[in-house]
């Protein structure tokens, strides 16, 4: 029986000047915030809430594509830095793609970014750059991005991750999109079995700088309830404790080449991933440096943090929070408390294979 891994969802159109007014969440985060609390959701259908109850209960389909969002087309070039830039501050149309983003990302739970990372912006550009394209991440662009799941090595990883496309290119190309059944489907009982034993260790990017975060004692597939799980990285920053767990990520790796569903993104679009229980990727393509090149923008969401607080601080996240004028929002309301002493998780992996590669 086929089974539908990516979901598309048209929703009705609203005024495409809906998002006229919304503040910049560079230049204005706390009105971004609250601008996104309270009319974030005013484009939403019962169809999109609906859809996206399915996405936060983790049932149905690992991603929803979402066409007819009010998002404004851009007319100024496509960024050359990453974080927010010059271009980006000094926006002459709406604010409308960020305001979408995070509306959803409110709805599901808490947008969110790292420090060393985007300068923790909560909306980060994801672009090509010129000097980076042999770079296996989203810099790159000669060089295919692999399957993963965002910011696997994380405690504090995302539930959603949200990519918005604001410019397609001269040429679209496609998210891959891999859930964590096909891949079960791809691999033999025996590497499946390795797999969901704590025998693995996953390392952050190179984006994060050093020293490198470590986790380990990890799974790649968690399975609780009946329920699979995935925290795939790419081969290099994935690695086993023995000779079993190496040779089930080779058959994993070799198994996963071909894989994964499409999703060509254009303008105005959205894509929404389960990161808990689906990675993604995208092929090699050539990058013109014109101002027109592809420009996704990216949002990290986590339903709650509870779970996860003792490693908030060591692992640099910054939250967009929920207002305080806002108090009936269904968001959880996140409080500062004092940060407790702490063993950092991170250290330098020294003589870790592939120590070149990075991901954004």
């Amino acid at each position: 029986m086929s089974r539908t891994v990516v979901r598309n969802l048209s929703v009705r159109r609203v005024p495409a000047d809906i998002f006229r007014n919304a503040p910049s969440p560079y230049l204005e985060p706390a009105k971004a915030r609250q601008f996104a609390v309270n009319h974030g959701r005013a484009w939403f259908d019962s169809n999109l809430i609906d859809a996206l109850a399915k996405v936060r209960s983790g049932h149905g389909p690992a991603a929803l594509h979402i066409t007819g969002a009010p998002i404004h087309p851009v007319t100024e070039p496509t960024p050359g830095t990453l974080g927010p830039s010059a271009t980006i501050l000094a926006r002459n149309d709406q604010y409308s793609g960020e305001a979408c983003l995070l509306g959803l990302a409110y709805h599901l739970g808490i947008p969110y970014g790292y420090s060393r990372e985007h300068k923790g912006a909560a909306i980060q550009q994801v672009v090509a750059m010129p000097g980076r394209q042999g770079v296996q991440s989203s810099e790159g662009s000669d060089t295919p991005l692999g399957f993963h799941t965002e910011s696997s090595f994380a405690e504090t990883r995302p539930d959603f991750l949200l990519l918005a496309c604001r410019r397609e290119g001269p040429v679209q190309i496609p998210t891959l999109v891999l859930d964590v059944h096909e891949l079960l489907d791809r691999i033999s009982s025996l590497a499946a079995s390795a797999l969901t034993r704590p025998i693995f260790s996953v390392r952050s990017p190179a984006s994060f700088g050093e020293p490198s975060f470590l986790s380990t004692d990890t799974h790649v597939i968690d399975v609780k309830a009946g329920e699979a799980g995935l925290r795939l990285d790419l081969e290099g920053l994935l690695e086993s404790k023995d000779e079993a767990g190496n040779a089930a990520l080779t058959e994993l790796f070799a198994s996963i080449v071909s894989a994964g569903t499409p999703v060509l993104l254009s303008e105005g679009d959205i894509l929404i991933v389960d990161n808990r229980r689906a990675a993604h990727a995208r092929p090699a393509f050539k990058a013109i440096f014109d101002g027109q090149q592809r420009w996704l923008q990216r949002c990290l969401v986590r339903a709650e943090f509870w779970t996860c607080r003792s490693a908030m601080q060591a692992e640099g996240v910054r939250i967009l929070l929920p207002t305080e004028d806002h108090p009936h929002s269904p968001l959880l309301q996140l409080r500062r408390i004092p940060p407790r002493p702490r063993t950092p998780i991170g250290r330098k992996v020294a003589g870790a294979r592939g120590s070149s590669m990075a991901r954004l």
